[in-house]
């Protein structure tokens, strides 16, 4: 339901750069808003328009196999590829993008799913929403330095990809960025992301590591969800906020217990069915929620170990009876966090 909503709105999308640039406002940007000083033209097989002396390519209507984006159009410098410009280009394999596109928008490559291999240049600044999306037989992409942000859904359901390298200037991973990449094993985060948004790595299930760095303050809802065959993570101290369930699913991370644990000792979850608990010594915090609405759970035993209990800890369960807390846990936090 989610890939066919997204169809309708780059279509729509598409439908709007035809008539003459007229863009759509939302969380995902498709098309260029700005007024032209030109109607839609035609350069070979590219239409375009021209802002402010500089060239957008709003549609390809050709049908090769290699295309190479052209620098200038009768000298105005490329600087965009728009939104749904290759939209469904289903035999493009290879695209060479010149380095004077700064900007790659919103379903740009959506449904290119012969795509093979693609350079990014460094001077492109930003990577709009599902850009790739559903481009599946792309398995490699380097994200240059000068790429600042990534955006929602924009290498979404690109099932073949196996390896994502994403810069040192990167500072957001926007929601569902890298979701349902089933075949991506690893992704190292740089250090200057301080943000990984909801459901970004959402159903990797062949993503087996993933390195946080300490820039990381906030992880979202269902971040790493059903990340199936995540056996390693680290959790920095300056993350501050992870949304719900942001590891749920990740049943290689479960202990004999269901108990989901990171390297670093921070208890992400339970799956499990017990109605009593042990948490080891190795853990020393505990997430948010992590025993939400678990009503079959009746003890609980919380090591010394433990100097920090999330929020709604244990909201919902019910038939629990007995909780045994360390004292640096006094009874205001106890209360707190039931």
């Amino acid at each position: 339901m989610k890939g066919k909503l997204l169809k309708r709105m780059c279509v729509v999308a598409l439908s709007a750069v035809m008539l003459g640039g007229v863009g759509m406002t939302g969380a995902v940007p498709f098309v260029d808003t700005a007024v032209t000083v030109s109607a839609a033209s035609v350069y070979g097989d590219f239409e375009y328009t021209v802002t402010n002396g500089k060239a957008t390519i709003t549609k390809y209507t050709g049908s090769s196999t290699s295309v190479s984006v052209p620098a200038y159009i009768h000298g105005y410098p490329v600087i965009k590829i728009g939104g749904s410009a290759f939209y469904g280009c289903k035999a493009l394999s290879s695209i060479n993008i010149p380095d004077s596109v700064t900007s790659i928008g919103g379903c740009a490559f959506y449904n290119c799913i012969s795509l093979t291999s693609i350079t990014i240049p460094d001077s492109v600044t930003s990577i709009e929403g599902s850009a790739f999306y559903n481009c599946n037989a792309l398995t490699s992409i380097t994200i240059p330095d000068s790429v600042t942000s990534i955006g929602s859904y924009a290498f979404n359901h690109c099932t073949k990809l196996t390896s994502v390298t994403i810069s040192n200037s990167v500072t957001s991973i926007e929601h569902d960025a890298f979701g349902a990449c089933y075949r991506l094993t690893s992704v190292t985060i740089p250090d200057s992301v301080t943000s990984i948004g909801e459901r970004a790595f959402g159903n990797c299930s062949g993503l087996t590591s993933i390195t946080i760095p300490d820039s990381v303050t906030s992880i979202g809802v269902r971040a790493f969800g059903n990340c199936s065959s995540l056996t390693s993570i680290t959790i920095p101290d300056s993350v501050t906020n992870i949304g719900s369930n942001a590891f749920s699913g990740c049943v290689s991370l479960e202990d004999s217990q269901g108990l989901l644990i990171s390297d670093d000792g921070f208890l992400l979850g339970y799956n499990g069915t017990s109605s009593t608990v042990i948490i080891p010594n190795s853990v020393t915090r505990i997430l948010n929620g992590t025993f939400r609405n678990k009503s079959s759970l009746t003890s609980v035993t919380i090591p010394d170990s433990v100097t920090s209990i999330g929020e709604s800890t244990f909201y919902g369960c019910t038939g629990l009876k007995s909780a045994t807390i360390p004292d640096g846990n006094n009874s205001r936090q106890r209360n707190k966090y039931r």
